[in-house]
C-alpha cells in the first residue's frame, strides 16, 4: 500500500505520504487513516502531503470524486509538496470537492514555513520540527 499517514506534530499536523503506483484502494485507505486522526486532533488540523514518490496514477478523476467525503470542520490547510503537474491537477480537484484550503510548495521545509506563517498558533513551528 503506497500511503503512509502519521502524526508530525500531535495533535495539530499530520503527515501523508504517497509513493509508487497509486490505486483507488490506496486513496480509500489513506482517507480511513486520516479520519481516525481527526478524533484526536485539535483544530485546525493541518496536513503535509508528500507526493514526491508517486510513480503513476492508476485511477481516474471520476473514481477520486466518488470516494471523497465532505469537508471536516477540524481541517486546516493541506500543504502539498513534491507535486508534478498531474499531481497538482488531482490535488486541486480534490480540495475543491471537499471545500478545503490547500497550498502547493516545493519542499517539506517550505511546508513548515508556510504553516508557521499562516497559523499564528504555530508561529514557532520551525523550531519544533526537524527541517530535513
Amino acid at each position: 500500500m503506497p500511503t503512509e499517514v502519521s502524526w508530525l506534530y500531535h495533535p495539530r499536523i499530520a503527515s501523508v505520504r504517497f509513493y509508487g503506483v497509486l490505486e483507488l484502494d490506496d486513496i480509500k485507505d489513506q482517507m480511513r487513516q486520516t479520519e481516525s486522526l481527526f478524533d484526536e486532533a485539535e483544530a485546525p488540523l493541518h496536513f503535509f502531503i508528500d507526493t514526491s514518490g508517486i510513480e503513476k496514477y492508476n485511477l481516474t478523476l471520476s473514481q477520486i470524486r466518488s470516494v471523497f467525503p465532505v469537508h471536516n470542520p477540524k481541517a486546516g490547510w493541506s500543504v502539498v509538496y513534491g507535486p508534478s503537474g498531474i499531481t497538482r491537477f488531482f490535488a486541486s480537484i480534490i480540495m475543491q470537492l471537499v471545500k478545503g484550503n490547500y497550498h502547493f510548495v516545493d519542499s517539506y521545509k517550505d511546508a513548515v514555513a508556510f504553516i508557521a506563517r499562516t497559523d499564528p498558533s504555530l508561529k514557532d513551528l520551525e523550531m519544533k520540527l526537524p527541517l530535513d
